[in-house]
């Protein structure tokens, strides 16, 4: 007669953790914040590391759900961020991974792109290139996708001046065509 155990998710949590710890380089902090594991990567190590995820049989992180930036101007040092947030499809757990970046002298900052191993990958980090400015090396496809062609800057970085021309298509001002309205907002967080 055979035994069967079965773990609680907080022991399939704890086992998780371990095995992470054993497996993978450049990781920096483990944090489990209601029962979501984020882990923190070196930039060297993180694609390899991802790879692992995606690869490994026990783990299985072949869903790709979200990804995200942030920019922490306050920060001296790696002032950017990029999420990532993967799925176990066969266990339903979730894990966010986090690098943090620094901005390069150029005004751009640099990362591995995700698309060779996940599709879904593609477009969102399109939009973190559009938007903040987070350039992905290996990326297929890298333009704009949320602005317009001739669009300068990145406007969710919070340095981003928020004073600046908005067009419009006014039928009854320019008979139909386009016009240019300044716009200004006041903030407290940009800083010019």
């Amino acid at each position: 007669m055979s035994v069967q155990v079965r773990l609680t998710p907080k022991d399939c949590v704890v086992h998780l953790l371990k095995e992470l710890s054993i497996l993978l380089k450049g990781l920096n902090l483990i944090v489990k914040n209601h029962g979501i594991v984020t882990l923190y990567f070196d930039k060297s190590n993180f694609l390899k590391n991802i790879s692992i995820l995606n690869k490994h049989t026990p783990l299985s992180f072949k869903g790709f759900m979200d990804g995200w930036a942030c920019h922490f101007p306050e920060r001296v040092q790696n002032s950017f961020q990029i999420n990532y947030l993967l799925l176990n499809l066969v266990k339903n757990k979730r894990i966010i991974l986090r690098l943090n970046l620094k901005e390069h002298v150029t005004g751009l900052v640099f990362a591995d792109s995700l698309s060779q191993l996940f599709k879904g990958a593609d477009w969102v980090e399109r939009e973190m290139w559009d938007m903040f400015g987070i350039f992905f090396y290996g990326h297929p496809d890298l333009r704009r996708i949320l602005t317009d062609y001739g669009f300068e800057g990145f406007p969710l970085r919070k340095d981003f001046p928020v004073n600046w021309v908005f067009s419009n298509y006014d039928l009854i001002i320019n008979k139909g065509g386009l016009v240019y309205q300044p716009i200004e907002v006041v903030t407290g967080i940009s800083f010019f």
